[in-house]
């Protein structure tokens, strides 16, 4: 896989776990699913990917508050590793990610 789509699937699960922590999150995991069901390959059941998203972000923020940074890592890599698969699978997600990041970041600076 390119490095930059790599890298790209990096950026996103980064913020999209950093924003995980805000009050952000809500609009940030309804637009990624957006994204998801437009260019997942033979489509996505958009409420079990909410549910698994909230699931995730449970996980992540108790491992956060536990100080286990290892598994806080493990969920972040988790998506990280779905979202390079995904991207392998249907590359015209990259320009709509990439968009998507430029909007989480203009008005965010630095969330983590």
């Amino acid at each position: 896989m390119d490095a930059h789509l790599a890298a790209l699937a990096a950026a996103a699960a980064q913020q999209l776990f950093a924003r995980s922590r805000t009050d952000r999150w809500h609009r940030s995991r309804d637009e990624l699913t957006g994204l998801l069901a437009r260019f997942t390959p033979g489509g996505v059941d958009r409420e079990a990917l909410t549910d698994e998203l909230e699931d995730c972000r449970e996980e992540f923020l108790a491992a956060r508050l536990e100080g286990d940074a290892a598994a806080a890592a493990d969920v972040e890599a988790g998506w990280r590793a779905r979202l390079r698969r995904l991207l392998r699978a249907s590359p015209a997600l990259a320009g709509p990610l990439r968009d998507l990041l430029a909007r989480w970041s203009a008005g965010d600076g630095a969330v983590r």
